[in-house]
């Protein structure tokens, strides 16, 4: 343990550790079967890498530790790792643990050799640390029957993440990490979509499956809300066409209905007041009711603003806005002429802000 302590892990990064929610019962129940299955196929065609992509606020978290405790009640959990960016031990790639007990004794024998190796770049950590220990495992007869998963949630909020990605993702392309599988999720950005980019998998065999959780049928994603909001608020006696009413409001986004729960099961003998403000909203509504929507959305804003010129700043500004302003989905081509602006810049915009924008459709619509 000295020596595994050198390299001074997380903990804070682990699933059991502060107040993670887990899916409500009967909510997600196919996404996280489709899961399940995929972790406990043995089968030699099953794909080892699994990546879940999700717009802001679609409950990749939540389901990602739905995944680990599944995976704990099965033995197939190998580690996790839950990035993020508040907390500045869990967006550092250099601290990811693992629970193997097999491996992490080669890992010591690894580290033996040269204690340097926590502190090396990706390329050396991803060989030395992960791929040469697990293959010694493998080599003594000692990988267990079904493959343990490693779960990583959250990588855009991993700084850095790119240069891990960059190695890790050929590793389980080529098959570098027998019986060993790893589930993932991030937001759709452009910096990490380029590692699973479909047509470049293709070339060889797909290791990796994707799932866009923003693709999931919104008639769906529409009865886990409703039962969400349900439960959440079975003590305040809402009658089900307001609790429609919240249904519809939340659209696709699990984070709209945790916010709404919060803001109105926290009320007291407030609760009732603040439903009928919730369902006449006229305008802007409390700063309350929308604090949690709030801080993700600054938090994403800043990321792609901050590191832009003044200018550049104020052109992604006018193009965010002017694609607000149009009420219905348009082409990055239509806002250009509105905006006479370049297609590519806002086609730049629109690609760093994949977290909160995304084009679909023949047309591209935003």
């Amino acid at each position: 343990m000295d020596i595994i302590n050198k390299l001074n892990p997380s903990t804070s990064a682990l699933h059991e550790v502060g107040q993670r929610a887990e899916c409500i019962e009967g909510t997600r129940k196919e996404i996280l079967d489709n899961i399940m299955n995929w972790a406990g196929d043995g089968s030699s065609t099953t794909m080892t890498g699994y990546w879940m992509c999700g717009m802001a606020g679609t409950g990749k978290s939540t389901i990602a530790q739905s995944v680990c405790l599944g995976l704990k009640r099965k033995g197939l959990l190998g580690g996790e790792f839950f990035c993020s960016r508040q907390i500045e031990e869990c967006h550092d790639y250099h601290k990811l643990a693992s629970r193997n007990a097999k491996y992490q004794q080669a890992l010591c024998d690894v580290l033996n050799e040269d204690l340097q190796l926590a502190s090396k770049e990706p390329q050396y950590q991803v060989t030395k640390l992960l791929i040469d220990p697990w293959k010694r495992v493998v080599s003594r007869g000692e990988s267990p029957f079904l493959a343990p998963v490693i779960v990583i949630d959250a990588l855009d909020e991993c700084r850095d993440i790119s240069l891990v990605l960059e190695f890790i993702v050929p590793a389980i392309k080529k098959q570098e990490l027998p019986g060993l599988k790893f589930f993932l999720t991030s937001h759709p950005e452009q910096h990490i979509k380029k590692h699973f980019d479909l047509d470049a998998i293709q070339q060889d065999r797909l290791y990796v499956q994707k799932f866009y959780l923003h693709n999931v049928e919104k008639s769906i994603v529409k009865k886990d809300i409703s039962l969400f909001l349900g439960k959440g608020l079975i003590g305040l006696g809402i009658s089900k066409d307001k609790l429609d009413i919240l249904v519809e409001r939340s659209g696709a986004l699990f984070i709209y209905a945790a916010t709404l729960v919060k803001y109105l099961a926290s009320g007291g003998h407030c609760a009732s007041s603040r439903l009928e403000k919730v369902l006449n909203v006229k305008g802007s509504p409390d700063k309350i009711q929308t604090q949690m929507l709030d801080e993700l959305y600054t938090q994403i804003l800043s990321d792609s603003l901050d590191k832009l010129s003044p200018e550049e700043q104020d052109q992604s500004i006018r193009i965010i806005h002017t694609v607000i302003m149009t009420g219905t989905p348009v082409s990055c081509q239509i806002i250009a002429d509105l905006l006479d602006y370049k297609v590519q810049d806002v086609k730049a915009t629109i690609s760093e802000l994949q977290s909160v924008l995304y084009t679909s459709g023949p047309e591209e619509t935003i």
